[in-house]
Formats: C-alpha cells, sequence, structure tokens
C-alpha cells in the first residue's frame, strides 16, 4: 500500500498514479467512480492540472476510499504547503527512517550498546557522543538512530552540518512524508525560539529522536538543542560533535579510537581476528586487495599499521588505498617513519584526513596551558606510560596528573594501552607527528617536510601553540 511506502506528499501526479495503481483502477475506471473525466484523470496524473479545486481531491479521496492520513497527504500534495494540522496528521503515521551507514561498524559492539542503552532503558533525553574527526562518531549514530527505528518505529530525524550526513544515504535523497517531516523540523530548529516551539505541536505523543551530527555553537548551540528537550518532552537528542570545553562540563559519551594489538600478537593471526582495529584493516584492505587474508606473513604488518595509526578508523581507511601500491610490509614500515602519508593517499578524498589534524589542532586548543605542557612531555615518551610515572616526571601530584590525563584522553590525544592490572596510555603518533608542521600546514593538511624520526623535540607542538583557530 502507498502508507506503507511512505510516498505521500511527492508531486501530485506522482500521488494520484500510485493511489490509482494501488486500487487497481484504470483511468476509465477512476473517472466513473469518481464523476470526473478521463481527461481530468489523465491531466492529473501527467501534471498538466497542478492547481486542481478542493472538491475534485475530495471526489478522488471517496472514489478510491483513502484513509484520514491518506486523503492528508493527498490534500498537501495538491495544495503544496501543508499546515501543522496537516503535518501532525502525516507525523501519526508515516514512517521515518535514519540514513545507513556505507562503511560497517566493527569492533564498537560495547560502546553501541551503552548508547542504546542510555537512549531506552535510562531513557536519557540527550546523548551527545563526542571525538575527534574520524573517529567514527557518525557511523555509531546511524548505527542508534537504525535499531531505534527497527526495532520501536521510532520516528529519527537527521539533521547535519554539512549538506547531508557524512556517508551514506543522504537526508536530501529521502522521499515522500519523511522528507516533507524532514525539511520542517530543519526548518523549525533554524528559526530559533519560535521553531522549537511548533516542534511540540508537530512531534506531539508519538515522540521522535532527532540526530544532530556535527553539532557545534555555530550551526546548533547547545542553548537550543536544550530549550528543544525542554519545549518537546516526547523528543530524544543524539548529538554528535568534537569534544570542547563545554562539553567536558556536562560528561558526553566519549568515542575513542579502536583497540590496537600488542607486539606479542603480531605472530598469533588467530588472536589478531578478534582485535577491533585489525577487523577494520582488514576490511577495507580486502576492498583495495580482495585476495588478502590475516595469515602468519601477512599478520605483522597488519598489527603495525594498526599501531601507527592507534586504530583510527578514518586513518585505517586512507592507508588501506596504499596497498595497491606496495606490499604490506613497505606499508607498515612507511606508516611508523611518517603517519602523515595519508594526507596524499592516491585516489582518495583526503578532506576527511584534514578534518582530523584540524580537530587534534582544536583539541589541543581547548587545554589549559599546564595541560599543553604536559602535553608535549608526553610526546617525548615512547613506552606507554602511566598516571604514577608521568607524576614523577613532572613532580605533581598524582590527583592533578589525573585530572589532566583525562582531559587530554577525552580530547582524543591520548589512547588507551592494555596492560595486567594496570592502566597505560599513550599520545596519538598524529599528535606527536604535528610537532613539526606550521599552523597553515596542520590546517590543510599537507605533508610535513621532514618524517617523525628525524624530527627534533623542541617547542611542541607548533600548531597548538600558534593558535590555529578551532574549526567550530
Amino acid at each position: 500500500m502507498m502508507a506503507d511506502r511512505d510516498e505521500a506528499v511527492l508531486g501530485l501526479s506522482d500521488v494520484v498514479h500510485a493511489h490509482r495503481r494501488d486500487a487497481g483502477l484504470t483511468q476509465r475506471q477512476l473517472a466513473d467512480l469518481s464523476g470526473l473525466s478521463e481527461r481530468a484523470i489523465r491531466d492529473l496524473e501527467s501534471g498538466r492540472a497542478a492547481n486542481p479545486r478542493r472538491e475534485t481531491i475530495r471526489l478522488l479521496g471517496d472514489a478510491l476510499r483513502l484513509g484520514t492520513d491518506q486523503r492528508v497527504r493527498l490534500e498537501v500534495a495538491a495544495r503544496g504547503r501543508p499546515t501543522d494540522g496537516e503535518l501532525q496528521a502525516i507525523m501519526r503515521s508515516a514512517t521515518v527512517p535514519p540514513p545507513a551507514p556505507v562503511t560497517p561498524m566493527l569492533g564498537r559492539e560495547a560502546e553501541f550498546e551503552g548508547v542504546v542503552r542510555l537512549l531506552t532503558h535510562e531513557r536519557h533525553r540527550l546523548v551527545r557522543i563526542v571525538g575527534i574527526a574520524g573517529v567514527g562518531k557518525t557511523t555509531m549514530a546511524m548505527e542508534v538512530a537504525g535499531h531505534l527505528h527497527a526495532h520501536g518505529r521510532t520516528p529519527v530525524f537527521w539533521l547535519s552540518a554539512d549538506a547531508q550526513p557524512g556517508h551514506g544515504t543522504a537526508v536530501g535523497d529521502l522521499t515522500g512524508a519523511s522528507a516533507l517531516l524532514h525539511s520542517q523540523v530543519q526548518e523549525s530548529l533554524a528559526n530559533g525560539d519560535h521553531g522549537v516551539g511548533r516542534l511540540r505541536g508537530l512531534i506531539g505523543r508519538r515522540g521522535a529522536l532527532i540526530v544532530i551530527d556535527g553539532q557545534n555553537e555555530r550551526w546548533m548551540p547547545l542553548a537550543r538543542v536544550l530549550l528543544l528537550l525542554r519545549t518537546v518532552p516526547t523528543v530524544q537528542v543524539l548529538s554528535t560533535g568534537w569534544a570542547s570545553a563545554s562539553a567536558m562540563a556536562d560528561p558526553p559519551f566519549t568515542l575513542l579510537p579502536l583497540q590496537v594489538p600488542g607486539k606479542e600478537l603480531d605472530d598469533d593471526p588467530a588472536a589478531l581476528t578478534e582485535n577491533p582495529s585489525v577487523q577494520l584493516m582488514m576490511s577495507c584492505l580486502r576492498q583495495v586487495r580482495p585476495e588478502l587474508e590475516l595469515n602468519v606473513s601477512t599478520a605483522p604488518a597488519v598489527a603495525r599499521l594498526c599501531r601507527a595509526f592507534d586504530g583510527l578508523p578514518a586513518a585505517l581507511v586512507l592507508a588501506a588505498r596504499w596497498s595497491a601500491l606496495m606490499s604490506l610490509e613497505q606499508l607498515a614500515e612507511l606508516a611508523e617513519k611518517d603517519q602523515m602519508l595519508l594526507a596524499l593517499t592516491p585516489g582518495a578524498n583526503t578532506g576527511e584526513f584534514r578534518a582530523v589534524l584540524e580537530s587534534l589542532n582544536a583539541a589541543g586548543e581547548s587545554l589549559t596551558p599546564p595541560q599543553r605542557k604536559m602535553l608535549r612531555v608526553v610526546a617525548r615518551l615512547d613506552a606507554p606510560w602511566s598516571i604514577e610515572d608521568l607524576s614523577s616526571l613532572v613532580g605533581a601530584p598524582p590527583t592533578e596528573v589525573a585530572r589532566d590525563v583525562y582531559a587530554m584522553l577525552m580530547h582524543g590525544l591520548l589512547r588507551r594501552v592494555d596492560a595486567p592490572g594496570r592502566s597505560l596510555f599513550k599520545i596519538l603518533h598524529l599528535v606527536r607527528a604535528l610537532q613539526d608542521l606550521t599552523p597553515a600546514t596542520a590546517a590543510n593538511g599537507f605533508r610535513p617536510s621532514r618524517p617523525c624520526e628525524e624530527r627534533g623535540t623542541g617547542s611542541w607542538p607548533v600548531a597548538f601553540e600558534a593558535g590555529v583557530s578551532s574549526p567550530g
């Protein structure tokens, strides 16, 4: 049926044709049942009759035996812009799905279940997924929204700072009632306080999940999101964005890079298959070289690549493209020397890597001066370290060091390292690689002049200290 396919609120010609087809009627039969001429039906379906009278629409609805919601959609298609009452009628029955991710979400089962639990069992009304660019926030939000929609028919309105949500089905590709309702939600939120108030009537008792992908203060201020939650009690909000000082005041759900394998697993393909970053790396490599398998000969290089790029999903995706040009061993050796090779990835849009560098700069700017100083210290440490190690090194109390390490970790500048009975940390290789970049090259994602192993340990990081502006 047409209502089930969610095709309403397209052009009037499409709507009339679809309803007639669903009813199994010819144009002549519909004309006889409605009292209209066959030519009138033909003109409606061809688009020549763009502004039919209200009585014509009523006769069509009677002849087609349309229900209340279907009649509303037919009237909206005939007249154009719907009234608030018509939108509410559409909202009561419309299927509003989220976009679907193209890249797989691998190794994120625990985080996925955690976000779903917050929105369902614990009924949190605002869940904020934060992390550096390229860590997989958009994919996670798509998976969570898709799960909620599939299991509870929850309407999902996807709003993105970009024209379309990262990767996957663009909101602009939605049709019918979904497209109409999406446009109304976007328009209402863009109109500030007045628009937010209008959403209460639109969403009503049915409720909805609004996903704000790439939330930032310029495009969608947090104050407006909080106003939305106060004004529309049946709505939940799932947002994604970079960690910031304001985010730290209200603990968000921080998405960190994928776990990477320790060196002791390099010769154990069976154990490596359970590692999240290896799973994603192999999935990406097979898209370029389908014959690749994780075995004794390839396992060490794959593990080295995962460590070189710190399990950052966007970096692993780009790194896999280089496998078309060189062996895994050659690629691993190059990656360990210079992670900035991703800025020159052949055949790829490196804008996402540029966004990674920009978000790292923004994260550095969000730190306090003492935290930046501590970050320069840990940039010189090759081995994983503990809070106690760092406390002894800088001569500060462990509680103060723990506070600063937490800030650096939540901003995506550090990653955890698995160790029996201890919590160890390392700075991201990409963060260390930024130490020799000028502000301009850091912002634009250009390759530095020297590989990491040749760089000194002077003032670091240049990009953080030189005042590269935060991207939002």
